[in-house]
């Protein structure tokens, strides 16, 4: 049912670790429901906790489109 996929780290610095893991499964839980492959739904939840070590706390949300322009950038 499951295939074991290794995803890499993608954040280039960490400044803060809180709500890393809660961004990674916000994201991913729906993508898993809806039957995803999971090699992609680690990757955007990889994105976008990457995306979350570089905010400080919970100060600001994951944005859609600069999570759109992250996943371009690390595409190329």
């Amino acid at each position: 049912m499951f295939e074991n996929f290794e995803v890499p780290a993608l954040s280039p610095q960490v400044i803060d670790r809180v709500g890393a893991g809660d961004a990674f499964f916000a994201i991913t839980s729906p993508w898993v429901f809806l039957n995803n492959p999971s090699d992609l739904t680690g990757f955007i939840g990889n994105s976008v906790g990457a995306m979350q070590v570089a905010i400080i706390g919970n100060r600001d949300p994951v944005d859609a489109v600069a999570l759109y322009k992250f996943i371009t950038s690390v595409l190329k």
